[in-house]
């Protein structure tokens, strides 16, 4: 009887559907299976269960379960979005990399306490709430998630990074922050802000000084060192080594008159450091800081001929860098038979790999060879004081 009523009432609006391409079904239930451009609904039940209005119906109908009155979609099985093959409750599959976006209305954060998303856990075991699962794209399990509302210390986050034939879940993770704002790397308990179980590198390393704040450490891998800001500056931490060197010319060298001339000092006379060259007469510096330079030379007894009158000048160089950063002098009073002395020394900052090197000059005429005395050979000392 109810499809001749049916038949009947199809047939009474059949003329009005053709005209006007609309069809509106107000009283058949379930609606009939087709393929629909437009479908608006006040309120839709999806699932095997859900379609019996006896068992879940809409307030103000009287049912087994009600629907709340809230709820304009709900679905009983998996709901794929741009999947036909959902593997979960909700599965999205994004062409465009992104998957989702969850907004709010501004006006709304301060009646929900700014909360965005919530997860719930409504297990009742003492287990760890594994709230996200990273997979592979081969479903293997690579990481998680967590918030665990039985820790012991309270509520805490854990992030565990699965690694291969790695069967431990919870109670380990790699990471734990508890309620307490103690952070564990490898433990699950952490004791301090900072607890770690295992090795560990806490200092930060840097090639050079950062911006400082009192009370910072870290490594300096350029000079291999510890550094602390104290007092408004950088500090070398503990025991430094301290790098000095000195090289000498024990082969006679004309130094010809007029014009600075590098000495080609080929004798080491001691290294802490690896800094001096002898190969090439310079010092390379190793490592920054504050250092002493000294360079001497005694030049040979000058002929009358070579002062008949007035003063003959001496002088020596400490060049950084193939720039001269020292000049030291001394005048030998002519016409006398004497040797000439000059030394220059200063304290300077020095940066690592900078070169340090020695040149000489006279105005005594014509060439002047280096005496090959051991003490009266011209010498260059690089010595490391901070």
């Amino acid at each position: 009887m109810k499809k001749i009523y049916i038949f009947i009432f199809l047939l009474f609006i059949s003329i009005d559907v053709f005209s006007q391409e609309t069809l509106t079904i107000t009283t058949y239930y379930p609606a009939p299976i087709g393929i629909y451009q437009e479908l608006r609904a006040t309120r839709m039940a999806i699932g095997d269960n859900y379609i019996n209005n006896a068992q879940h119906c809409w307030p103000p109908e009287a049912c087994v379960s009600p629907i709340d009155a809230a709820a304009d979609l709900v679905v009983e099985g998996r709901t794929g979005i741009g999947t036909v093959n959902p593997q979960r409750m909700l599965h999205v599959l994004s062409n465009d990399g992104f998957l989702a976006r969850i907004e709010t209305n501004p006006t709304a954060l301060a009646a929900i306490d700014s909360a965005v998303l919530e997860i719930k856990n409504n297990s009742n075991q003492a287990t760890t709430h594994r709230a996200v699962n990273f997979l592979d794209r081969w479903d293997y399990p690579v990481g998680q998630i967590a918030f665990n509302g039985n820790h012991p210390l309270g509520t805490s986050m854990w992030i565990h990074v699965t690694r291969p034939n790695d069967a431990r879940l919870a109670p380990y993770a790699d990471l734990v922050l508890d309620a307490n704002g103690n952070l564990g790397l490898g433990t699950i308990t952490p004791q301090a802000r900072l607890d770690v179980a295992g090795d560990a590198v806490l200092v930060p390393r840097n090639t050079d000084n950062p911006t400082g704040v009192n009370g910072m450490i870290y490594y300096n891998t350029t000079n291999n060192e510890f550094r602390g800001y104290q007092n408004g500056e950088w500090k070398v931490l503990g025991t430094k080594t301290l790098h000095m060197a000195k090289l000498a010319r024990s082969a006679a060298q004309n130094i010809p008159s007029g014009g600075t001339n590098k000495i080609l000092l080929n004798s080491e006379e001691f290294d802490y450091g690896g800094i001096a060259n002898p190969g090439s007469g310079s010092f390379v510096i190793a490592q920054s800081g504050l250092y002493e330079i000294t360079a001497s030379w005694r030049c040979g007894a000058f002929a009358l001929s070579h002062i008949a009158t007035g003063d003959s000048e001496l002088s020596v160089y400490i060049y950084r860098n193939g720039a001269e950063v020292l000049h030291a002098g001394s005048s030998v009073k002519g016409p006398i038979n004497e040797s000439g002395f000059v030394l220059g020394s200063d304290v300077m900052y020095l940066n690592q790999n900078d070169i340090i090197e020695m040149y000489v000059s006279h105005t005594a005429g014509g060439s002047r060879p280096t005496m090959t005395a051991y003490t009266d050979r011209p010498r260059m000392s690089v010595i490391q004081i901070r």
